[in-house]
């Protein structure tokens, strides 16, 4: 989040961290730049950098921390990976400028009728150790009684989540769409089949 509000208020100053990242990487820089931690940054500009940075050289764009709350994913084996994609920051920027940013609960945010939500939690039945905190079958319910509630109040909800029986039976009276979905995170190549996901509507 605080890389989305620096993008919109500063991206040319992203830009150019980005590129001196691009400019050094190898993989003792990606794991000096990864072991630095994000406290050791006090300018959002820095910040920011350095989640793209991780996000556009690590194993599969894989986002994860460990108990301390420190990113541990090692570097992906790219030949030629794109650190700083001006163009595409530049059209996000833009984007964000009309955005209000913020970080809270799910719980907390109040859309009004007719406005559209779209929830993409943590999958059922797949990772979910992105943090410390997790996302367990609670969670899921917590999310479903929410959407639920927003759909009653006239919002729009569209939601993500596994083809689970847990997500089908906690999504009954919602629409159900099944998709076919590439993973790319299994670290066997000939693993990363298609995989069925639920897009899960509201009235």
């Amino acid at each position: 989040m605080m890389t989305y509000a620096t993008l919109k208020k500063d991206v040319g100053a992203v830009i150019a961290q980005l590129e001196k990242h691009a400019a050094e990487h190898c993989r003792p820089y990606y794991n000096k730049i990864r072991e630095e931690g994000r406290r050791t940054y006090k300018d959002p500009v820095q910040v920011a950098a350095r989640f793209i940075y991780l996000n556009k050289t690590c194993y599969n764009g894989l986002y994860r921390v460990n108990s301390k709350g420190h990113f541990n994913v090692p570097m992906g084996s790219y030949k030629n990976p794109t650190v700083c994609d001006t163009d595409n920051l530049l059209a996000v920027a833009h984007v964000l400028k009309k955005a209000t940013v913020k970080t809270q609960s799910f719980k907390k945010i109040t859309p009004k009728a007719g406005d559209l939500v779209y929830c993409d939690p943590p999958y059922d039945a797949t990772f979910t150790g992105y943090t410390s905190a997790g996302f367990n079958e609670a969670d899921q319910q917590a999310l479903r009684d929410q959407c639920r509630a927003w759909n009653r109040a006239g919002v729009h909800v569209i939601l993500s989540n596994s083809d689970t029986p847990l997500i089908r039976s906690l999504y009954a009276e919602f629409r159900r769409i099944p998709i076919a979905a590439s993973r790319f995170i299994n670290c066997q190549g000939d693993k990363r089949e298609k995989v069925t996901e639920l897009l899960i509507c509201g009235d």
